[in-house]
């Protein structure tokens, strides 16, 4: 039995470092596949002193749902209804924080909702502003000072 060893010439080449907050290079349907697989709605628990410290799950509106708010609330010259918006951002923002794909209130709950505090009505529906990206501070980040 002939030892034959093959031997080949490794060529190491420089490895480019990437920072750790750089992303890292994909293609196009790797990018896509990996911008749908992050669960990009955010949370946020909040306790309502004005409704005997209930705590609440808080979530961000989804795309299409924040669109149709939008629309929903605002007229052809851009003034805002502001009977219902808090009470709408309320309803579809608020979820049991023990059942969270559960809503707490429903389209029928916004006659009473108007007749809670206002300041609870302004300090749950800011959260769900903010978490939905529709504040001032999100229009901020965005670069769309107005």
């Amino acid at each position: 039995m002939s030892d034959t060893t093959t031997t080949e010439e490794v060529v190491e080449e420089p490895v480019e470092e990437v920072a750790a907050d750089e992303p890292q290079p994909l293609g196009t349907a790797d990018l896509r596949a990996a911008i749908f697989a992050v669960d990009d709605i955010q949370e946020q628990y909040l306790t309502v002193p004005e409704w005997g410290g209930i705590r609440l799950l808080i979530r961000g509106m989804i795309g299409e749902e924040r669109a149709q708010y939008m629309a929903r609330f605002t007229d052809d010259d851009g003034k805002i209804n502001y009977r219902e918006l808090y009470p709408n951002m309320i309803v579809r923002t608020c979820f049991n924080p023990n059942s969270p794909d559960e809503r707490v209130f429903t389209e029928e709950d916004i006659t009473a909702l108007n007749q809670k505090s206002g300041a609870a009505l302004e300090r749950v529906a800011q959260v769900g502003t903010k978490l939905s990206g529709l504040d001032s501070e999100a229009e901020d980040r965005a670069g769309n000072d107005s």
